[in-house]
C-alpha cells in the first residue's frame, strides 16, 4: 500500500497519438514526433511515429514554448497527447529529457543544437 500523499489520480483521456517536443533556449526545435498510442497498453508504440514539422503546428509549439518558460529550462522534452476532438493535453515537461529516443525517430542532432545555443550565449557574454 502506499501513502495517499504519494498518489497521483489523473483523468484517462483518449488520444490516438503523443507528440514528443525538444525545446532548446526556449524556443521549439523545428521537428516534433507524433507517436501512434497503443490501444491496449495506452503508451506510445515506439514503432509507430511521424516526424512533424513545428511551423504545421503553431499553436501547440507556442504551448511548448510557453511550458519551458514556466519551469525555466532551456532544453526540455514536452510530451503531449492529442485527443480525439482534436485538443492537446500537456503530459509532463521532462527537465532532464532523454535525446536518444528523439534524435533516433527524428534525424535530429538535439545535443549540437544545444551546444550551439550554449556558444552563442557564451558569445554574447564576450561581447
Amino acid at each position: 500500500p502506499h501513502p495517499a500523499n504519494e498518489l497521483l489520480i489523473q483523468d484517462f483521456i483518449d488520444a490516438p497519438l503523443e507528440y514528443k517536443y525538444m525545446v532548446v533556449g526556449y524556443r521549439a526545435l523545428p521537428v516534433a514526433v507524433a507517436y501512434a498510442i497503443n490501444p491496449q497498453k495506452h503508451v506510445p508504440d515506439l514503432g509507430q511515429f511521424e516526424v512533424k514539422d513545428t511551423a504545421v503546428l503553431p499553436e501547440l509549439t507556442a504551448i511548448m514554448e510557453r511550458a519551458t518558460k514556466a519551469v525555466e529550462r532551456e532544453l526540455c522534452k514536452i510530451d503531449v497527447l492529442a485527443d480525439r476532438q482534436g485538443r492537446f493535453w500537456v503530459l509532463e515537461v521532462n527537465r532532464w529529457p532523454g535525446l536518444r529516443p528523439f534524435e533516433e525517430a527524428s534525424g535530429f542532432n538535439v545535443a549540437r543544437e544545444f551546444v550551439g545555443y550554449l556558444r552563442g550565449l557564451m558569445n554574447q557574454i564576450r561581447k
